[in-house]
């Protein structure tokens, strides 16, 4: 099986042209830019907990995990760096999910409504001989890239 890695997306642009020239969807092909409404600037840097035990081995073996996939790359500080804290959500069993909390930086972006439709409004839509699968998308966020000047 071949690895996953983040961006790959990227690499199949030429593909991407052939089935369409809407400059938006080739642009998150090639590298999406974050709409900023206003410069992200950061006055102090927000609290981390220390995490011990069980919690601190999950956080390290997830960044781990990130960093083989590249969907985050080891970086120095910077002058301007904007820093999201993480935290651990519990999920169904014994396990956790890492979450990187975006909410102040989101602050800063165009907001966009999007609507998500729920299983049982598409289930309200089959009709006798229609079919539905289900995919795993677990990974699929990380395959756009993101543009290198919305990088830091």
């Amino acid at each position: 099986a071949v690895a996953f890695q983040a961006g790959q997306i990227a690499h199949c642009i030429d593909a991407w042209k052939e089935i369409t020239m809407d400059l938006e969807i080739l642009t998150s092909v090639s590298g999406e830019i974050i709409p900023f409404s206003t410069i992200p600037l950061q006055g102090n840097v927000p609290f981390q907990p220390v995490w011990k035990g069980p919690k601190c081995n999950f956080i390290d073996n997830e960044i781990l995990s990130l960093l083989n996939k590249g969907v985050i790359i080891p970086s120095q500080h910077k002058p301007g760096e904007f820093i999201s804290p993480i935290f651990l959500c519990d999920k169904r069993g014994s396990s956790f999910r890492m979450i990187l909390n975006l909410k102040t930086l989101n602050e800063h972006v165009q907001y966009h409504h999007f609507k998500m439709e729920t299983v049982e409004t598409v289930a309200s839509m089959m009709t006798l001989g229609c079919f539905m699968a289900s995919i795993d998308l677990k990974d699929a966020y990380y395959c756009v890239p993101v543009s290198k000047k919305h990088q830091k």
